[in-house]
């Protein structure tokens, strides 16, 4: 998928906004920081501590920003705003979710050849799939914020606007339930 600043046909030039950077780099770190934690508590029988003190934090970000996300999709500039923290989210996810299932992949071999714990191996396992849900989740709610944006752009009013994305998110489901690629972007 393209980048929030660089999708093509965009009819309105919006700055990044300093503080809106730093926020999308918060975003990044804080969770990054709690899937380093929980593999260091995972693979080196660390303390669990900071992990559950970072994963709240991050998880109190992903809920505001999908919130803002589905409160303020009706401007442009709250539309993209959006699109930039949850693109973060989801590069950020993605890519922990590649680092856990290599870690899952690690304490699977641990616990069948080296008698290692098998719950470190479960829960990694299920880390790798909550990580994987978030991804797909961010995936769509970028979809969502493109559809709404182009919805904003051309004057479409609210009743045809919701008509129209919930025929496109049924068409995406039904392409997910048959392995097929999301359909991007909107028709």
């Amino acid at each position: 998928m393209n980048s929030p600043s660089n999708r093509k046909g965009d009819t309105q030039s919006v700055k990044l906004n300093p503080a809106i950077a730093l926020i999308g780099l918060a975003v990044v770190l804080v969770t990054l920081s709690s899937a380093a934690l929980f593999l260091y508590a995972l693979l080196f029988s660390g303390s669990w501590h900071p992990f559950f003190w970072a994963a709240r934090v991050s998880a109190t970000m992903i809920i505001v920003i999908q919130v803002v996300a589905l409160t303020f999709m009706n401007d442009m500039r709250q539309i993209w705003v959006t699109d930039v923290l949850v693109f973060s989210i989801e590069g950020t996810f993605g890519w922990t979710w590649i680092a856990l299932l290599i870690s899952s992949v690690v304490l699977l071999f641990k616990a069948l050849f080296t008698h290692g714990a098998w719950l470190s191996f479960f829960l990694c396992a299920i880390a790798t799939g909550v990580s994987e849900w978030i991804t797909v989740n961010c995936m769509t709610t970028r979809i969502a914020l493109a559809f709404e944006k182009d919805m904003v752009a051309s004057a479409m009013s609210k009743a045809d606007a919701r008509k129209a994305w919930i025929a496109h998110a049924q068409e995406i489901l039904a392409a997910r339930k048959q392995g097929k690629p999301d359909i991007f972007p909107p028709p």
